[in-house]
């Protein structure tokens, strides 16, 4: 609530439209209360139980494998820039099942998206990451027009069709995405 007023306040003086900023900031997780967070984070939690997490074992364990098996034939390497990040994206794409066409673009969406949610951030952070979450957006909502079960956005999507509007459920999805 906070970063919604002051998102306001800097759109009242300096005369800008963050309307988009300020829908996903309504509905991203991390910013609900009460009843709306609630009901919301019992849907999320189901998938990220044990059982739920078990099941994708499998899965993990062959994207480890094969990005452990390309980083064999070289002598020395970045932790960051060849192991963590590829991974993180291998798993975005093969686990979560967002197709991901740029991955050196994508890894500066999430550090824009995660370095700019904070209090007193510049206007043109804002502006940034507003643009910045429009665009991963665009990723998400591909990734649901598939209803791909066999994925885990395929599945939290799934679980929540009925119950919330498509642009929450992108909203959801979006902040898994960065988290």
């Amino acid at each position: 609530p906070v970063m919604l007023d002051y998102i306001r306040l800097l759109e009242k003086e300096a005369n800008l439209d963050f309307s988009k900023l300020k829908d996903y900031f309504k509905s991203f997780l991390p910013f609900m209360h009460g009843e709306e967070h609630i009901k919301v984070r019992k849907v999320i939690n189901r998938r990220f139980s044990f059982g739920e997490v078990k099941k994708w074992r499998p899965k993990i364990a062959e994207i480890i494998a094969r990005r452990l098996s390309m980083l064999e034939a070289n002598k020395s390497y970045d932790l960051i820039v060849n192991i963590v990040d590829p991974l993180y994206m291998d798993f975005v794409e093969l686990l979560f099942g967002v197709a991901i066409p740029d991955r050196d673009r994508f890894i500066r969406q999430i550090e824009i998206a995660t370095n700019a949610v904070e209090r007193m951030a510049s206007i043109s952070q804002l502006r940034r990451l507003q643009e910045t979450l429009t665009e991963l957006e665009s990723l998400v909502c591909k990734q649901i027009k598939t209803r791909n079960l066999d994925t885990l956005f395929g599945e939290i999507a799934s679980d929540v069709a009925d119950d919330l509007e498509h642009s929450d459920i992108v909203s959801i999805l979006l902040v898994l995405l960065i988290a």
